[in-house]
């Protein structure tokens, strides 16, 4: 089997994984938690990826775009990658935490579930970064790893959490900090250095 073709049942795999293990979290989640705790949690981490989406979206395209065009440059743009994006995560996060305080109408427990989830934004691009930059290397293996690993991380932290009481704070705080152990296993890549790469072809002009 070529290379190619090989990495493509890799992540075909890690992908059905993931849907999978998503779909037994959701399960799991909707028999142990109450109505209002299962509901403040999907709009908290949905509120959340979307706003990761928005702010860092772009980054991840533009590091799988430019770095398959220029590998010698891998090195510089990740840096500028990953520069802004710990800006924009900020800005982000800090938006998703304003937004839990107007929805909740207040400092309360739903608030600080809110609050946890906005470390979402900046787990979820920077994992979501690392993913783009092994796939711009056609490392789909480092890829799949990521992926699988992200939906186990998530069920295992949020039954331990939750399991030991934390309730709703357990389930947000699996979807919060799971990245990070995807991000680790995923793996960092040598890169080469180079070459400059022009943050202009990235920021709006």
């Amino acid at each position: 089997m070529v290379a190619a073709s090989r990495g493509t049942v890799y992540l075909i795999l890690a992908q059905g994984a993931f849907i999978f293990l998503g779909f037994l979290l959701n399960a799991y989640l909707a028999r142990t938690l109450s109505i209002s705790e299962f509901g403040i949690v999907g709009v908290a981490v949905t509120l959340a990826l979307t706003v990761t989406t928005l702010l860092a979206s772009g980054f991840s395209g533009a590091t799988a775009k430019f770095i398959s065009e220029a590998p010698s440059k891998a090195t510089s743009l990740q840096t500028f990658c990953e520069r802004n994006l710990k800006l924009l995560s900020f800005c982000g996060a800090v938006g998703v935490v304003i937004s839990g305080f107007v929805f909740t109408d207040g400092i309360n427990s739903n608030f600080w579930i809110f609050a946890v989830g906005a470390v979402i934004v900046f787990t979820q691009s920077f994992y979501n970064q690392r993913l783009s930059l092994r796939s711009a290397f056609k490392d789909f293996e480092s890829v799949s790893i990521g992926i699988a690993s992200l939906g186990f991380a998530k069920l295992v932290i949020a039954i331990a959490l939750i399991s030991s009481g934390l309730g709703a704070l357990g389930a947000i705080a699996a979807h919060a900090f799971s990245p990070l152990i995807s991000f680790f296993l995923t793996g960092k890549r040598k890169l080469d250095d180079k070459g400059v790469f022009d943050g202009k072809k990235i920021k709006p002009q």
